[in-house]
Parts: structure tokens; C-alpha cells; sequence
């Protein structure tokens, strides 16, 4: 799936920028926050005693690796030109309340094969340089779903594996409730960084 350029980004002023749909756009903010000023060091670190947990890179690899597979089902959906009609289950209902309306996504659950950090080939990137690569990601799903809302509406339109049958808003929703849990994961790697940091200076 091509990620946007500087030529399909909107210019504001001087400099190009991507603008995001609600509620998107509060997200990016809060994502590229998170990784604000990290040397390439402190985005490899893991959480304290866990040598087997994600890095900051890693976890923010795995949110790009699901918005790619989220405009790969999009595209698919897109280029047969019509929304699906596969029923939600009573369990994806539950678990759609769960997630979507309620904004918990559970803890402990492995990521599938397809959006695992290795999936993606990056060198070491320092906050800013992942931040850059973060928003190109983010900005492709954006953009497609932008298509997908256009042509066709508000209803359940697009499958996930997981959550059944969505519509795009919906979609947007769950990405923004599976950033700020990874989000979360990244703060507390954040904060641990902070405590030594302080402890090697007492």
C-alpha cells in the first residue's frame, strides 16, 4: 500500500503537514507526543526486567503494521465496489461494546504473526524520525478511509478479523482505543527511563 508523500500532504505556510478526521487528530497528537525527544537509545528500551517485551520502536512498528493491514482490507473492500453484508455474531457485538464504546482493550493478548514489529525492516530511529514514520502510516489509513466513507456512507461496511463487521467510523474508533493502549505501555517505558535517570543523579 503506497504511503502519502509530501506532494499528497495539504501545505500550510512554509512547511507540509498532515491533517487528520476526527477523532484522529487528537490521536496523532497524542502519539507523537509520546515519543518527543527520545534518542535512538532510550526508543530501544523495553520495560525494566522484561527482555522479551516490545521496545518503544516496537510498539510503535506494531501501530503502523495495523494501519497497513487496515488499507489492505479497505482497498479490498473499495475495489469491489461495495460495502459487505456479513452479520455481526453476538460475540462481536460484545466485544465491539467492549472496545469501542466502553474504550478497554484487554492486556495479555498476543499480537498476530502479520502486525508483529519484525514484520517491518527499520534501523534504530530516535523520537522524532519514528514520529515521521508513525503519521506517513496513520496518514494512509486515513486518507482510504476518507475514500471508503465516501462511497459507502455511515453503515458496517468492512470486515476485522476480530471485531466483525464495521463501519469506517467505527474502524477509526478502534484504532484510536489499540494506539492509546500501546500508548500507555510506552509512557510506562517512559516513565521507568525517568526514575534511573533521577536515581543516577542522587
Amino acid at each position: 500500500m503506497p504511503l502519502p508523500t509530501e506532494s499528497t500532504q495539504t501545505r500550510t505556510g512554509s512547511s507540509d503537514v498532515v491533517t487528520f478526521s476526527a477523532p484522529l487528530e487528537q490521536f496523532h497528537q497524542e502519539l507523537t507526543a509520546s515519543v518527543r525527544g527520545l534518542t535512538v537509545e532510550q526508543t530501544q528500551s523495553r520495560p525494566k526486567g522484561r527482555p522479551d517485551a516490545w521496545s518503544i520502536q516496537q510498539i510503535v512498528q506494531h501501530l503502523m503494521l495495523t494501519y497497513d493491514m487496515a488499507c489492505v482490507a479497505f482497498e479490498e473492500r473499495l475495489a469491489k465496489a461495495r460495502p459487505s453484508h456479513r452479520p455481526v455474531t453476538l460475540k462481536e457485538r460484545v466485544v465491539q461494546r467492549v472496545v469501542l464504546n466502553w474504550g478497554w482493550f484487554p492486556n495479555g493478548r498476543s499480537a498476530p504473526e502479520f502486525v508483529r514489529p519484525e514484520q517491518i525492516s527499520l534501523p534504530p530511529l530516535d523520537g522524532a524520525e519514528l514520529a515521521t514514520e508513525a503519521t506517513r502510516h496513520l496518514a494512509a489509513f486515513d486518507a482510504i478511509a476518507r475514500r471508503a466513507e465516501a462511497a459507502f456512507g455511515s453503515g458496517r461496511c468492512i470486515n476485522h478479523a476480530i471485531l466483525g463487521m464495521m463501519s469506517v467510523a467505527q474502524w477509526r474508533r478502534f484504532q484510536v482505543v489499540h494506539g492509546r493502549h500501546h500508548l500507555k505501555q510506552i509512557a510506562g517505558i517512559r516513565a521507568e527511563q525517568e526514575a534511573a535517570k533521577g536515581a543516577h543523579h542522587r
